[in-house]
C-alpha cells in the first residue's frame, strides 16, 4: 500500500472550467470591428465568474478585467494580436467568396494562430501553454461513445438524447438547381459518428449488465 502521507498528484485542469476568449463568437457578434469597445462575461450557473473590456483594434484587441478563482479574483489585462489569412475553400460556387480570410488570435505563448484563449490566472494563453484537458477524458468507454454521438447531434440539429432519430439531409434551392448535394460528405461522416458512438455505448452498456448479472448470481447462496 503506498504512503498515507504522500502528496496526491493534483487534478488536471480543465477547458470546461476556464474562461474562453473564442474568435469566432467575438467576430459574429461584432466585436471584433475596429473600434468597438464592449464588455464580455462568463458566467456559470447563476453567478458571474469574469468578465473583461474588449477594444477592437484593426490587428489586436485589448482586454482587461478580472477572472475569478478558487481563493478570489485576479486581475487580467492583455494585448491579443489578430491574424487573418485566406480562407481555404474561397472560391465560388462552393466556398466562402473570392477574397474570403479568416480570424485567428495569435497566443502569446507559443506564437501560434488559435481560434480560442483561455485566461488562467492572469494569462490569456492556448489550451496547450496551460496544460488544460478535457471533462470527456476522465469518462469511461461508454461515457466517450455518448459524448461523441451528443456532439454530432448537436451538428446536425437533431434531439439529443441515446437512440433519437436523425433528421434529413437539408438541400437548398441553390443546391438543387445546380445537381449537386448539400454537404452530404458532412451528412453521412457525423450519421456514421453516431451510428458508431451509440453501437458503442450500447456494447458497453449490455457488458456492464452482464458483469452485475454475474456477480449477483455470485452472491447468492
Amino acid at each position: 500500500m503506498g504512503d498515507p502521507k504522500a502528496p496526491s498528484t493534483p487534478r488536471r485542469r480543465l477547458v470546461e472550467d476556464q474562461c474562453c476568449i473564442d474568435v469566432s463568437v467575438l467576430y459574429r457578434a461584432g466585436k471584433l470591428v475596429p473600434g468597438t469597445c464592449s464588455v464580455w462575461s462568463w458566467s456559470r450557473g447563476t453567478g458571474i465568474i469574469g468578465a473583461v473590456n474588449l477594444l477592437a483594434k484593426a490587428h489586436a484587441i485589448e482586454i482587461c478585467g478580472y477572472v475569478a478563482t478558487g481563493t478570489g479574483t485576479e486581475p487580467v489585462q492583455d494585448v491579443l494580436q489578430i491574424a487573418r489569412v485566406p480562407a481555404r475553400f474561397a472560391n465560388p460556387p462552393c466556398g466562402r467568396g473570392l477574397g474570403a480570410t479568416s480570424t485567428f488570435l495569435v497566443c502569446p505563448g507559443s506564437l501560434s494562430r488559435r481560434q480560442k484563449l483561455y485566461i488562467v490566472g492572469r494569462q490569456c494563453q492556448c489550451r496547450q501553454c496551460h496544460r488544460l484537458g478535457f471533462a470527456v477524458e476522465a469518462k469511461g468507454p461508454v461515457g466517450r461513445s455518448l459524448h461523441k454521438a451528443a456532439k454530432a447531434r448537436a451538428k446536425l440539429g437533431a434531439a439529443p438524447g441515446f437512440a433519437c432519430p436523425v433528421p434529413q439531409r437539408f438541400v437548398p434551392v441553390v443546391a438543387r438547381r445546380g445537381g449537386r448535394g448539400a454537404g452530404r460528405r458532412r451528412y453521412d461522416r457525423l450519421v456514421s459518428q453516431i451510428a458508431e458512438g451509440d453501437r458503442a455505448a450500447l456494447s458497453g452498456m449490455m457488458a456492464a449488465a452482464d458483469r452485475l448479472a454475474s456477480s449477483i448470481r455470485r452472491c447468492d447462496p
